[in-house]
């Protein structure tokens, strides 16, 4: 069995799932590309206070670099880099070629380099590079895979069952996505009462009250600091007819709950004009929201029963063979 060191930061746990994925067909052995997931050293990786936490991150992989020290890998494959710099990258990669000359580098990033300025300094030390959006893919030269569901939100596995509610969101409050979620729930009741399903996350209390302060950010909302459990996830797409998705603005490609709303054959309603682009995409069964739209179209309102075109290659298992295809 062919082996791969996997980095990758925690994110929604989504980690473990490519892990358990991976496991399938390979020996995987899995570090968090963070050495912490505390929020105030996320806040400081992102806002670039690296001297703040350098020695942190730097005895982190001290620690991976020696645990890794003659071990036969056939793929490194490295997703989101933020805390992994080049020079520590470099000595990764010495190392595993040093054992296997064949050894293969591969790059995911599911953020947009608008947020990770510093991975490009990666690219050259990577066999394959890729993206989950398509104006980094475009601008960059760089390879394009849209994000995955998992075994979780995919259609077969479960009976279709009663309704609900009429329309889901389930996301972190960031950016301007309150204002477009009122907006959209504002839209949808102009052709009918609807009730709803709305799950508002952020990752923090503390930060969130320094934002309503300094920001003037306010909500009819409940805002959650924590996150809902991915089976509490399923269950209110399931329940659903319709899943709204509001992309930040930053990024161009499609979202994980987008693809998840694709897996569970739900429709969707989206601020994200460039899902007209991908296989899947009908009219009957995806809204394309702008500000300023009065009423949704009644083609989009006469079904609540979809099934995507080409669903199954947005799975994970599709994900990762096209990821580690070489």
């Amino acid at each position: 069995m062919k082996k791969i060191l996997f980095i990758c930061p925690s994110f929604f746990k989504y980690e473990l799932e490519i892990y358990k994925e991976l496991s399938l067909n390979y020996e995987v052995e899995y570090w968090d590309e963070r050495p912490k997931n505390s929020i105030i050293f996320k806040v400081l990786l992102r806002l670039k206070f690296r001297p703040l936490i350098k020695k942190a991150i730097n005895q982190y992989y001290i620690n991976l670099l020696n645990n890794i020290n003659g071990k036969h890998f056939d793929y490194v494959f490295v997703i989101n880099p933020e805390a992994l710099d080049y020079n520590t990258m470099n000595k990764l990669k010495q190392k595993c070629l040093g054992v296997n000359k064949q050894c293969y580098f591969v790059l995911y990033l599911w953020d947009s380099l608008k947020n990770k300025p510093n991975a490009p300094k990666l690219f050259p030390l990577f066999d394959k590079i890729s993206t989950f959006d398509r104006k980094d893919s475009d601008d960059f030269n760089i390879n394009l895979i849209p994000l995955f569901y998992t075994r979780k939100f995919d259609a077969k596995y479960y009976p279709v069952q009663p309704l609900k509610y009429d329309v889901c969101f389930i996301g972190t409050a960031h950016s301007n996505r309150l204002k477009y979620l009122d907006e959209i729930l504002k839209l949808i009741s102009n052709n009918k009462q609807i009730s709803k399903y709305i799950f508002l996350f952020f990752p923090s209390r503390m930060l969130f009250l320094i934002k309503k302060l300094f920001c003037n950010s306010s909500t009819k909302h409940k805002i959650n600091f924590e996150s809902l459990p991915s089976a509490k996830v399923v269950d209110a797409i399931l329940s659903s007819a319709v899943v709204i998705d509001i992309h930040h603005p930053s990024q161009h490609g499609l979202t994980m709950r987008t693809i998840e709303a694709v897996g569970l054959n739900k429709k969707i309603i989206t601020t994200n004009a460039d899902i007209k682009k991908y296989d899947f995409y009908d009219p009957k069964d995806v809204y394309v929201y702008q500000s300023g739209d009065s009423k949704l179209p009644d083609v989009f309102l006469s079904t609540s029963t979809t099934n995507f075109k080409n669903r199954e290659m947005y799975s994970l298992k599709c994900w990762v063979e096209n990821n580690l295809k070489k």
